[in-house]
């Protein structure tokens, strides 16, 4: 029986709080069930393990930024440049905002526990791609106050891609 979406989240947002507070490996499957008012059972049972917990809470942040960084790119810019050159203010805007997501990002990417450091660089591959794709995307489009114009059928569209969760 899946977890419903509701319940997942809250999951996630409890484990959020853990990992944030005490780091992966200070963090113990015990402490995630507690904070989130579940047994372990219940918690091995719709993620698998830890790692896959951590995962899900790194590719959550993520999600969560994309939303607040990028959504504005295009309409809030005149051209691809300026929106370039602002992307990476809005980022560390963000996680200076964001705390706890610096702390969990901090962790990841330059203090990586020894059993996490695979899964990173795969976690990592996986947003260069996106980010390549959203880069070429960017870049074939054209934008006009009021509007955007997506070449369709040009050798510069790029081609549609779908993209599943990972974990």
């Amino acid at each position: 029986m899946p977890v419903k979406l509701y319940e997942k989240e809250k999951v996630l947002d409890s484990c959020f709080i853990m990992f944030s507070k005490y780091g992966y490996r200070n963090t113990t499957t015990a402490m995630l069930a507690e904070k989130a008012g579940i047994s372990k059972a219940l918690l091995f049972h719709h993620f698998k393990s830890k790692k896959k917990i951590y995962l899900s809470v790194l590719e959550r942040i993520f999600d969560k930024m994309s939303l607040e960084v990028s959504d504005e790119l295009l309409t809030e810019y005149n051209d691809y440049f300026e929106a370039r050159a602002n992307s990476g203010h809005d980022k560390i805007s963000y996680l200076r905002s964001n705390p706890e997501a610096n702390k969990i990002l901090l962790e990841a990417f330059q203090l990586t526990p020894d059993e996490l450091k695979a899964d990173i660089k795969m976690f990592s591959l996986k947003i260069k791609k996106i980010n390549y794709f959203c880069q070429t995307l960017t870049q074939s489009i054209s934008y006009i106050p009021g509007q955007i114009v997506v070449p369709s059928g040009s050798a510069s569209h790029p081609p549609t891609a779908r993209f599943s969760r990972m974990y």
